[in-house]
């Protein structure tokens, strides 16, 4: 079975810190899911709004943000995200994924210039906070839940290669979904910038 490099690294570090927390098995299902995410498109595009309707604030990043997700989520994309030993967090594409993609330009710049950000999923029934801690090639990624569920493991480890993968990769699918449905917002900055 072919394992992704994140998944195998979590399993490694779970394995070995059983004497600690519990046993082997406990660990390798507490690890089971690692922090994971992505926008799905729909097979045929339905989109029973209009994004030809002209935008109240070019230059309003978080608002378009909001305005792209909504059409997207409109046109039948869905979103999904796991992980700190939840395989799936629920979390919808018009409001829920938004706030991530509100939060990707400077957790970028961040990890790139200084080795750590963070990113609030603060969307209701979500209210969590992400915070990316770089070392050499290894990024660990902290969850802090303020609602009654608890990150089960609070911490995780990844490759800090494939956690920029994912996070560019959602900003180019965010790009191109909206290309695809020809949104207006598609041609404005950065989301232009994020197909290239």
């Amino acid at each position: 079975m072919n394992s992704t490099p994140t998944a195998t690294l979590g399993i490694y570090f779970a394995v070995h810190a059983q004497g600690r927390h519990g046993t082997q098995a406990h660990q390798l299902r507490r690890w089971s899911t690692m922090l994971s995410f992505r926008l799905i498109p729909p097979d045929r595009i339905s989109l029973p709004i209009d994004v030809r309707v002209p935008l109240e604030d070019l230059e309003d990043y978080e608002y378009l943000v909001m305005t792209g997700s909504q059409q997207l989520g409109a046109a039948g994309y869905q979103f999904y995200m796991g992980g700190f030993g939840s395989e799936n967090w629920n979390m919808d594409v018009e409001y829920d994924m938004s706030t991530l993609i509100e939060g990707l330009p400077s957790l970028l710049q961040s990890l790139q210039s200084t080795g750590a950000g963070e990113v609030d999923l603060y969307s209701q029934g979500i209210e969590r906070m992400l915070r990316f801690q770089r070392c050499a090639d290894l990024v660990e990624v902290t969850c802090i839940s303020r609602m009654h569920w608890h990150p089960d493991p609070p911490l995780e480890i990844h490759n800090y290669a494939d956690i920029e993968k994912m996070l560019t990769g959602l900003a180019g699918d965010f790009a191109q979904g909206l290309r695809r449905l020809s949104s207006p917002i598609a041609q404005l900055r950065p989301f232009v910038d994020w197909t290239n």
